[in-house]
């Protein structure tokens, strides 16, 4: 059963950030972008919250999940809101947020950096599992892509214009890992609503929140 650690549990000051969403999120979250955090010493939550906060300028941490080397998946920012992921179009304005490309876009981060090597198996598996979860919980999703797929699939695709640089991310390793899984139509299957368990128990190795990231 897939354990899911409940925001209030590792957070000491919970934030609330992101425009949300009016109509029944099983009608408006529609894709999931996976990430690497890009640090070479895993973060944690915490210290994911804090870089997006003081080095992003975001409002609270971008992701709605985050998931540990060990395979301990975090909640992040409510899924009732958008997150602060996937990038720009400059065709975003405060009257069109549906047009930003993380509009019903789910975040997930994989804590670390995989530009070379693959992600642990427990935490290679834990997103596999967490993935189910959401497309069974959520079955108008209908794309899983790397953070770099986002400025072809969510911005050029709807004829929108893209802003800042292309990006690496989720790195070479989990990118070519993910496709793979995905040829072979793992994100395609018809799965049946699964049951959504909390959980409490902290990954090991979770870092300080002064952990700097390898690149950004």
């Amino acid at each position: 059963m897939l354990i899911i650690v409940p925001r209030a549990t590792w957070d000491p000051a919970p934030l609330v950030a992101g425009d949300r969403y009016s109509g029944p999120l099983t009608r408006t979250l529609r894709s999931i972008v996976v990430h690497h955090s890009d640090f070479l010493e895993p973060a944690g939550p915490l210290g994911i919250k804090q870089y997006h906060l003081e080095v992003s300028g975001f409002a609270d941490i971008g992701y709605h999940f985050v998931i540990e080397p060990d395979g301990t998946v975090y909640e992040g920012r409510s899924l009732e809101r958008m997150g602060a992921h996937a990038g720009v179009a400059r065709e975003a304005t405060r009257g069109h947020r549906d047009r930003d490309p993380d509009w019903g876009a789910i975040g997930i981060v994989l804590d670390g950096y995989f530009g070379e090597d693959l992600p642990p198996p427990a935490q290679r598996e834990a997103l596999l599992g967490l993935i189910d979860h959401l497309r069974a919980r959520f079955p108008r999703i209908e794309r899983v892509i790397g953070h770099r797929e986002v400025r072809r699939e969510l911005v050029v695709a709807k004829e929108l214009t893209p802003v800042g640089p292309p990006t690496v991310c989720p790195g070479d390793a989990l990118f070519l890992w993910l496709d793979a899984e995905r040829r072979e139509h793992r994100f395609t299957k018809d799965l049946q609503p699964s049951s959504f368990a909390d959980g409490s128990r902290r990954a090991s190795g979770t870092r300080s929140a002064a952990t700097k990231p390898s690149l950004r």
